[in-house]
């Protein structure tokens, strides 16, 4: 018997965060019960049908930079599934000076900042003058861009504006969802500012940390990430499973009203259930946890007042077309389309073509047959929902050919709030903040990918160190 054994615990949302704190607490011989208001577990790690496919409608991969998914993965019996993408690489389209829409492979980086300033695809994205404005770098006193406030001033100074709107922005948005003027440097990409004073220049200082962060030499775009073969979305499912198997109570459409803390218990109430128990871990999205939370301490209310969009995050939208197009086969923009801002005549900023990403759906559709994700920003999302003509017509300018309503076997559009990113400016420490309040707290746990930063990696790894922390 462990020392948890007979001890209490409610775990608030049954997103990642919360099904895997909820793992964490019952391995421990916690008896947990999960509340979740929606119909549904995962969060946006979840399925759709499209044309006959189960395919992801969110998360469709996972950033390698840590183990963190892949030893989950692996303990839930998902091993055989991990999957790499095709090295093959994304491409960018850009508007050149004139206001033209152009399109190269997307060079080799970090979050957009080149590598290698003599990549060819270089001269072709920034011209003759915004290229030898980006060699300067190599120059420029170390010293230059190290105390810039955001990543899009670093970069402006050390390699000029070209970069920053035609490679910075359009990756910075696809990873972020937001610009790189509201990025910190150290935190979108760590020791960036160490790195700068180290080695002189901002591509030797992003070539070290991508090599300290590999441990290898660094692959085409894309490749740093991984996915699981039949879509990412089974984690959840297998989580849900083995808490099935674990004894953990799961209790859908139960939307969680007060949280107080009396004595040496917490009392949960929600859906006109009372739960009085040990540990409460809290892992909704941010809105619902500062409502909860500003009742337990003050710095949850600042948390929401000093900067609304610190809890609502962004929205996005994601429309997946099921195309029957055999021209496709020949995977003319690699595994897709990052689109930088300006760009004329599109609203997408990305276009994901999942049948030249993931291997394994070519093999399971066969030729001919193409998955097309293209998401849309919030400020496109404030005119409506973006319609089937509409994605037609930016997947036709983006991959290169037409692409017509006939051609379409089925089509889908999810909508999604994304996390405010913890890198964004001044978030760090309004997150800190609040996880010292709820630190003093006994028995109370906050987690989720408003504090845990972006990406499945960083979402699972707090989750089980929060978990951990009230065991």
């Amino acid at each position: 018997m462990t020392e948890e054994q007979g001890s209490t615990a409610v775990v608030i949302g049954a997103g990642m965060a919360g099904l895997v704190a909820a793992r964490e607490l019952a391995h421990a011989g916690v008896s947990v019960t999960v509340l979740e208001a929606t119909t549904q577990v995962g969060g946006s790690v979840a399925a759709h049908e499209v044309g006959g496919l189960v395919l992801d409608a969110g998360a469709d991969s996972y950033a390698k930079r840590s183990k963190a998914f892949e030893e989950l993965a692996r303990q839930l019996g998902l091993a055989e599934q991990l999957v790499e993408p095709n090295e093959v690489g994304a491409w960018l389209e850009y508007a050149d000076s004139r206001g033209h829409a152009k399109h190269a492979p997307l060079p080799k980086g970090v979050l957009g900042i080149p590598l290698d300033l003599d990549a060819p695809e270089l001269r072709e994205i920034l011209g003759r003058s915004g290229l030898l404005r980006a060699k300067l770098d190599v120059n420029l006193p170390k010293g230059v861009g190290v105390k810039s406030r955001s990543l899009a001033d670093m970069v402006r100074a050390r390699m000029g504006q070209r970069v920053v709107d035609r490679l910075l922005a359009p990756v910075v948005g696809g990873v972020y969802s937001v610009t790189p003027e509201e990025l910190d440097p150290d935190l979108a990409i760590p020791g960036l500012r160490a790195a700068l004073q180290e080695h002189g220049s901002l591509s030797a200082a992003v070539t070290a940390i991508k090599a300290k962060n590999s441990g290898k030499k660094s692959k085409k775009p894309g490749s740093a990430v991984g996915g699981l073969r039949g879509g990412v979305y089974q984690i959840a499912q297998a989580l849900r499973t083995e808490l099935d198997e674990l004894g953990v109570v799961l209790k859908l459409e139960t939307p969680v009203e007060s949280l107080k803390r009396t004595g040496t218990a917490w009392h949960v109430s929600a859906a006109g259930e009372l739960f009085e128990v040990d540990k409460v871990v809290l892992a909704t999205e941010a809105s619902a946890a500062v409502e909860l939370l500003r009742e337990l301490f003050v710095e949850a209310g600042e948390f929401a007042t000093e900067d609304a969009s610190s809890v609502q995050g962004r929205q996005i939208a994601l429309l997946t077309i099921v195309v029957d197009l055999p021209e496709l086969d020949a995977v003319p923009r690699g595994t897709g389309v990052l689109v930088a801002p300006q760009v004329p005549g599109i609203k997408a900023k990305a276009l994901t073509h999942a049948t030249a990403k993931w291997p394994w759906l070519a093999d399971e559709e066969g030729p001919g047959t193409h998955v097309l994700r293209l998401s849309y920003p919030e400020q496109v999302l404030a005119e409506g929902d973006p319609e089937l003509q509409d994605a037609l017509r930016d997947a036709s300018a983006l991959l290169g050919m037409e692409i017509r309503e006939d051609d379409v076997l089925d089509w889908d559009l999810v909508r999604w709030r994304s996390a405010v990113s913890n890198a964004s400016l001044g978030q760090q420490e309004r997150i800190d903040a609040l996880r010292e309040a709820a630190a003093k707290i006994d028995g109370l746990a906050v987690t989720g990918a408003w504090l845990a930063g972006n990406g499945l990696v960083s979402v699972i790894s707090d989750a089980q160190t929060q978990a951990q922390s009230i065991l």
